[in-house]
């Protein structure tokens, strides 16, 4: 039971009646682990309910900012804390960067008397589905940004397959998999699309070379081209965009549910909401990327996606601009989730499978 409360007894021993005002504050949220200080802080995060709907409040450093509703909440990366009262009086404020948040009271005391005051208040992990069953809206603190409708439904298949598998790290490959199959028809279409942009590579060149002088003239060949082969020269970009939603949805989901925090899945990965970091960690004199983790992980997803972008190589201009992400991404990758790396490793892996079938089949 994560409902708390406690009760505040206030003496007037004076002669004469008061009128009081008093604020209780709970700063930094709960949990502050060393090794996730930064962390902490950097995802901080102040929902409020209005009594009709959950906003998220960014507290301001200049000035205090008063509230009127139901309940105001803490969050950081794995907790969530919250004080709760009817038409309660809530405000926000900055000190030394760190939000914090608090409760006003006002009361009357006559002269002799006591007041007692009951303050209600809820602190927990920051866990969708614990957050949901009290039936206040918490959930809407989990904070899972744009795409959140896809980031629970996937928590929820996520959490069907931990219930078969008992292990998260294999639920992840599944749903991995899941989503891949899923996925089929438009990969697929996409395959076509990017082949059949191979096969037109000799044609390209040959105007290349006729119109090299009358660029307009080139652009005006190439869209004709492209049209009465009915080729699309951009359909080798759209797998990448179809993956941003889902990216981004399993990113938010897999780098805050708490049920990840230390879930250990095989061999060195032993918490698949923290970076792998089974090589140490980049010296701290190397400017940006100092102290960033360094796992074999986000290393093996690179050379994975190295190969797959190999497989995929039509030649043309766009293909070739992207041919740094491998390296891009790699870096980005050593300081997330490795729950996320095993994801993109895993689905780079299905990809190139898909990619190899398919070539094989067409003999190319």
């Amino acid at each position: 039971n994560y409902k708390n409360k406690f009760k505040i007894t206030i003496n007037n021993k004076s002669k004469k009646n008061l009128k009081k005002s008093f604020e209780i504050l709970w700063e930094c949220g709960i949990g502050i682990d060393e090794k996730l200080k930064k962390e902490n802080l950097r995802s901080m995060k102040v929902y409020f309910n209005t009594g009709k709907n959950v906003i998220k409040v960014k507290p301001s450093k200049k000035k205090r900012i008063s509230l009127k509703g139901e309940w105001i909440s803490l969050v950081n990366r794995y907790f969530f804390i919250s004080f709760i009262e009817e038409e309660g009086r809530f405000f926000i404020e900055k000190r030394n960067s760190i939000p914090l948040v608090g409760i006003k009271k006002e009361i009357f005391l006559e002269k002799g008397g006591k007041e007692e005051i009951k303050i209600k208040f809820f602190a927990s992990p920051k866990s969708y589905f614990l957050l949901k069953k009290e039936k206040k809206d918490f959930e809407d603190a989990m904070g899972f940004g744009v795409f959140g409708f896809l980031s629970i439904i996937f928590l929820k298949i996520l959490k069907f397959f931990y219930s078969i598998t008992g292990n998260y790290g294999w639920s992840i490959i599944i749903l991995t998999l899941l989503i891949n199959i899923l996925t089929f028809p438009l990969t697929l279409k996409n395959l076509k699309s990017m082949h059949a942009m191979k096969k037109l590579q000799p044609y390209i060149e040959q105007l290349k070379k006729k119109y090299k002088d009358d660029p307009q003239k080139l652009q005006m060949e190439l869209m004709h081209l492209y049209k009465i082969k009915g080729v699309n020269p951009l359909g080798g970009c759209l797998p990448l965009l179809l993956q941003i939603p889902i990216f981004w949805a399993l990113f938010s989901m897999l780098r805050q549910t708490f049920e990840l925090r230390g879930a250990h899945f095989i061999l060195w990965i032993k918490d698949l909401a923290s970076p792998d970091s089974f090589f140490g960690h980049i010296p701290e004199f190397i400017p940006i990327f100092g102290g960033w983790p360094v796992g074999p992980l986000p290393l093996l997803m690179g050379i994975m996606m190295y190969i797959q972008q190999k497989t995929q190589s039509t030649g043309d201009p766009q293909a070739k601009a992207l041919s740094w992400m491998p390296i891009f991404f790699t870096l980005i990758f050593f300081q997330f989730p490795s729950g996320l790396v095993l994801y993109w490793l895993f689905n780079n892996i299905l990809t190139f499978i898909e990619q190899k079938i398919f070539l094989k089949n067409i003999g190319g």
